[in-house]
């Protein structure tokens, strides 16, 4: 079941708004995991090619990143007055096109759109999107376009910082721009604690941190990632300090849609008997997700806190985790992956061997 931190609007990007059409259709597709699936069911079949993001259709390829960067197209559409309606439209006829792979009819349209309001970025950041995997040359002048248009466009520095990353050493300048407009963007504020992680500049990552807390004080992700830092700098009390806070700050959000897919999953499940493993969030608690399942048979609920926080604590938060986007966890590592098998199998094999049909022969 993947529901949770990621059922949540995307952190950073300003999404339409869900009481506007498209902003329903938006939150009807995250809250039914369409995009989530489609994903996963093109990256298992990508992982046969060696160059996933060269060979991928452009459908496929940006589907997820396609329900953000699309929702925040429209942002300037549900706030704007009616005549830019055609704006909008030829900016959303592009996508299709480009996504259909009919990349010359898609920069006509660019181009009419931007002709009708010559101040609006989102024509080039689109185009830009369409070319950041293909052509880094075309991507590049189309981020660098709308900068000139909206030289106050965080998305634009975003997306250029993030086109850099791994060619030279303007990405830390280029997201520190967007956090600069946007201070709570926390999505550039991500990019910079990995960049300085990567560099083992951990004054400046407790910095981005700090700030992210100011400007974003309701945000958890700040928090959990300060708890993980001075648990690496075995600063023990203060990482404690932390952890209870950013838990503080998860239990005062409405997560009512998550417990209610959570519930709606197991009436499924139980109307045709099967049984579920839930798996906790690495280093998180469980207990919300056990006040959940409470009174529900055949749910076992997976905790995954105090084993990795264990085995961070002893070999280091990059032994586990690949980057930090939750703040205090990120995308496992092969060992990461082999914790949290080793922790699921093990839950599974003690109930099967307590399991009641085990016992009918004694």
């Amino acid at each position: 079941a993947m529901m949770g931190i990621n059922d949540m609007i995307y952190r950073g990007t300003r999404l339409i708004k869900e009481d506007k059409p498209a902003g329903r259709l938006v939150k009807m597709l995250e809250e039914l995991k369409i995009y989530k699936l489609f994903n996963l069911l093109w990256l298992s079949l990508e992982k046969k090619t060696a160059h996933f993001f060269k060979s991928a259709p452009l459908a496929s390829q940006r589907f997820p990143a396609r329900v953000k960067y699309y929702g925040a197209a429209c942002r300037f559409f549900d706030e704007a007055p009616d005549s830019r309606n055609e704006e909008f439209q030829y900016i959303r006829q592009a996508v299709q096109l480009a996504d259909e792979g009919k990349i010359q009819d898609a920069m006509v349209l660019f181009d009419k759109a931007a002709e009708i309001n010559p101040q609006n970025e989102w024509p080039h950041l689109e185009l830009g999107l369409i070319y950041h995997y293909k052509d880094f040359k075309r991507a590049e002048s189309a981020y660098k376009k709308a900068i000139s248009v909206n030289p106050r466009s965080d998305e634009a520095y975003h997306r250029l910082g993030h086109l850099y990353l791994g060619r030279d050493n303007q990405s830390e300048a280029l997201f520190q721009k967007a956090v600069d407009i946007a201070p709570d963007r926390i999505c550039s504020c991500m990019e910079l604690v990995s960049l300085y992680e990567y560099e083992h500049a951990f004054t400046k990552m407790e910095q981005v941190y700090q700030k992210a807390i100011a400007s974003v004080p309701e945000d958890d992700w700040a928090y959990a990632g300060l708890a993980v830092l001075y648990e690496q700098q075995k600063k023990y009390d203060l990482a404690e300090k932390y952890y209870r806070l950013a838990d503080a700050l998860r239990s005062k959000k409405n997560q009512e849609h998550i417990r209610q897919n959570f519930l709606k999953l197991t009436e499924i499940l139980s109307r045709e008997k099967i049984g579920f493993i839930i798996a906790g969030y690495p280093m998180r608690s469980v207990s919300g997700l056990k006040d959940i399942f409470s009174g529900h048979d055949g749910v076992l609920v997976v905790d995954n806190e105090m084993s990795f926080r264990d085995a961070v604590r002893k070999e280091g938060y990059e032994t586990y985790f690949t980057d930090r986007f939750a703040g205090d966890f990120g995308h496992c590592t092969a060992l990461g992956n082999r914790l949290l098998a080793q922790n699921i199998a093990q839950l599974a094999a003690e109930y099967i061997k307590n399991a009641s049909f085990f016992k009918k022969d004694q």
